[in-house]
């Protein structure tokens, strides 16, 4: 006698901040039912296609997991497919209580994430699955539970006029933020050879990946990680010492070095405390004069012959003092990366928060025509698309 609900994975293992399970078969709703336990008002879910529940996946009074279920009606049946944290130890947790209250599981499946979710939930899931950072994964899970469409819900139904071009200016101001969580950012640490570059973006990556030694130009080309930074996704990159080289390799690593700082999103220019600025240090400097950049002195356990004042004089920036060996100043480095790249203010927590590509360019869109009303249309689109 066959199961009357079955269970499995839909998701690779170990991809991105969440894995996915599917619940499907006449006892699945039943089952769930059993063990989740919503973060709404009123009773208990109502497994309706086109929504995503947000709430707790219970065994007992044991909080195993916080999840969100979605309901895709395939032909002949339902899928409830239950978004869990990433990695085998949640998914496999959910999956064994699933089958001890009655689902019998299957073989892992290919991903059917959202086939009858609107265009907003779906892009959302998808990037819910890849986030890489817990942050990302709790962003994009707030704005799932209905906290995003519920802002573009209110707004598309604000006649045009002062209010609702004040509320279609907040949701863009968090854009910056959002884009950030899911796309992210690429900082390149530089600066002159053997002033601690490679030490410093280890510390600031959180592990040794590059390879660290006294000899200046030691790295001869990028070396990129990828890291959190306060919850940030970011690849940081460590690149060639920039002096005048004496080889051809050292050249190669020191123009891709300039080449890399000039593209990014944000440079970390490290300078080192026991000595003064080189004429090379200032002619590169001048190169990179329109980039974002956190200047830092390292090495600030040796006897100073670089002030703070001095470099913050050069470059009319506030400068960070930092010992890349002892994790000195590296906290706050991280929170400076942080603020240069999302800005000084972030959303609380429940707030709605712009995360997908073609919401930010409807609302772009919404605010270049606010003028002459009609931006119902735009959103209406979006929502239900």
């Amino acid at each position: 006698m066959s199961a009357g609900a079955s269970v499995r994975l839909l998701t690779p293992p170990g991809v991105g901040g969440i894995a996915v399970v599917g619940l499907s078969g006449p006892e699945g709703e039943r089952i769930l039912r059993e063990c989740f336990r919503s973060a709404g008002r009123g009773g208990g879910p109502v497994w309706e296609p086109g929504r995503v529940h947000y709430g707790h996946v219970l065994d007992g009074d044991e909080v195993l997991d916080e999840v969100l279920v979605a309901c895709v009606p395939p032909d002949g049946g339902v899928v409830l497919e239950i978004n869990c944290h990433g990695g085998m130890v949640p998914a496999r947790r959910l999956m064994e209580l699933l089958v001890e209250r009655g689902a019998e599981e299957g073989p892992p499946s290919g991903l059917t994430l959202g086939r009858k979710l609107a265009k907003l939930e779906r892009e959302l899931l998808e990037q819910l699955i890849h986030a890489r950072t817990e942050r990302a994964a709790d962003v994009v899970l707030v704005q799932l539970s209905g906290v995003l469409r519920d802002e573009l819900e209110r707004l598309k139904g604000m006649p045009a006029g002062e209010h609702l071009k004040r509320g279609i200016e907040r949701l863009r101001a968090t854009v910056r933020y959002g884009r950030r969580l899911v796309e992210p950012a690429t900082v390149v640490v530089t600066g002159a050879a053997n002033v601690g570059k490679s030490t410093l973006a280890n510390a600031l990556v959180g592990r040794e990946r590059s390879i660290v030694h006294h000899v200046p130009g030691t790295t001869r080309d990028a070396v990129t990680s990828v890291a959190s930074v306060e919850g940030l996704p970011v690849i940081v990159v460590d690149t060639a010492g920039l002096r005048q080289a004496t080889d051809e390799i050292e050249k190669i690593g020191v123009r891709r070095a300039l080449e890399r700082a000039g593209a990014c999103d944000l440079v970390v220019w490290v300078f080192d405390h026991s000595r003064e600025v080189t004429d090379d240090e200032q002619s590169y400097l001048r190169v990179l004069k329109d980039m974002p950049l956190i200047p830092v002195i390292n090495k600030i356990d040796l006897e100073e012959h670089l002030a703070a004042a001095d470099v913050r004089d050069m470059l009319s920036l506030d400068v960070l003092m930092t010992c890349a060996l002892t994790g000195r100043g590296i906290e706050e480095l991280r929170r400076s990366v942080f603020a240069s790249l999302v800005g000084a203010e972030v959303p609380a927590r429940d707030a709605p928060v712009v995360t997908t590509a073609a919401l930010a360019e409807a609302l772009d869109a919404v605010a270049a025509k606010i003028d002459a009303g009609g931006t119902g249309t735009l959103l209406d689109a979006l929502l239900r698309a």
